[in-house]
């Protein structure tokens, strides 16, 4: 016979399902950060240092409890919902759809009411609306507050509440303005989610690397591109000075619209950073003020050889980190689906001890085979009929 098979199954599923993962966007485990206080260290730190520690103290406790292994959802069903890949995906077409019914109204729409034209926009635009926030409260009801604290979140929210101030406050009161109707194209961020929901499909790894490299170096660039403002700023003064300050430019509109001031100098730098046709802007200074080439080959040498391929390095470490924390995270979930096998397996074998008694006879494993529960738990275990035989074989000699 086969000895305790469902008491061990059950025991090595229970060993093995330490070092979940905390969530990282809204109370779903996906990014492996389970320290209690490492969730919000920027927010927590502020909050204390501004004498808010017991605001603090609480969003670290709810962090917690959310990163629990024994966490309960307080609605479980939306929870499944909201933070499930079908609905991501969802919703990932249904902003789709609304982008291309903006690109749609920007072409077409008349600068003057036409009747049902204007009303279908407005009944498309209060559609997406209702759905956006109904999508918005579902994933907050779910994933109760904490889910707003997330930046990711913080992004949908802002969006989302957005579009409800222009659809349902300002049009009924007409006070709506252009500006803020165009903010609205904005929906179109919240794609990142797709790309991030299924960053783990094969098919898609490749794209979410990508998305990813570029949120992960989003500060990085941001001083990067403080550091061209530098360069670009100092070597515009200089451009300014021995260029559009030059005697020999003075009456020269041509020269005086690329150098005549800081902020136009600027301008021209960053076309010659980029390598637009700098030969054209180039060789005819080089023909009235000679040596002035060299002024622009270290401004080339600085701000494309150096900061530009920097730009890139930074783009491409970030993409090769990424992809080692996403094998990480594929094992993660190897490793989980093992574990929920295990367990699967362990009922399995409770179903087929019809005694109890901890021990599986031939005759009970036969016996069993004819329930259509036990078939039906074999085939999401992916067995087939004629492999029983050869796992009962197996079983019995240890």
């Amino acid at each position: 016979s086969a000895d305790g098979s469902a008491s061990s199954a059950s025991s090595s599923s229970e060993s093995s399902c330490s070092g979940s993962d905390a969530p990282v966007e809204g109370g779903r485990s996906t990014e492996g950060s389970h320290k209690v206080n490492s969730e919000f260290p920027s927010i927590t730190s502020t909050l204390r240092s501004v004498g808010l520690a017991r605001i603090a103290r609480v969003i670290d406790r709810k962090s917690a409890e959310v990163a629990a292994e024994d966490y309960s959802p307080p609605l479980p069903r939306a929870w499944e919902l909201a933070n499930s890949l079908r609905f991501d995906v969802a919703m990932g077409i249904l902003i789709i759809l609304n982008c291309l019914a903006i690109a749609w109204q920007s072409a077409y729409y008349p600068k003057e009411p036409a009747g049902a034209v204007d009303d279908l926009f407005f009944v498309v635009e209060q559609a997406f609306t209702l759905i956006f926030f109904l999508e918005w409260l579902l994933r907050l009801l779910a994933n109760t507050w904490i889910w707003l604290l997330y930046p990711v979140n913080m992004i949908d929210t802002l969006i989302v509440l957005s579009g409800i101030c222009v659809s349902w406050i300002l049009t009924p009161l007409n006070l709506e303005s252009d500006w803020i109707r165009q903010l609205q194209v904005l929906r179109a961020i919240r794609l990142v989610r797709i790309a991030r929901a299924v960053r783990l499909i094969p098919e898609f790894r490749e794209m979410w690397m990508m998305v990813r490299g570029l949120l992960e170096s989003s500060l990085t660039l941001f001083w990067t591109y403080v550091v061209i403002a530098a360069v670009c700023f100092v070597f515009g003064m200089a451009c300014t000075l021995f260029i559009g300050r030059w005697d020999g430019n003075e009456g020269n509109s041509e020269v005086q619209s690329l150098f005549g001031d800081v902020p136009l100098s600027m301008f021209t730098l960053l076309q010659i950073m980029t390598l637009d046709s700098w030969t054209a802007v180039v060789r005819p200074l080089m023909a009235r003020q000679p040596m002035i080439e060299w002024l622009f080959l270290g401004f080339i040498s600085i701000a494309y050889f150096v900061l530009m391929n920097l730009i890139t390095a930074v783009i491409v470490e970030n993409a090769f980190s990424i992809a080692k924390e996403d094998d990480e995270q594929l094992a993660i979930e190897a490793e989980r689906k093992k574990i929920k096998e295990v367990a699967d397996l362990g009922d399995l074998f409770a179903d087929l001890d019809t005694d109890g008694s901890g021990e599986l006879s031939r005759e009970e494993f036969e016996e069993a085979l004819g329930s259509r529960r036990v078939l039906r738990k074999l085939a999401l275990l992916d067995v087939d009929a004629h492999e029983l035989d050869e796992i009962w074989h197996m079983l019995d000699n240890g």
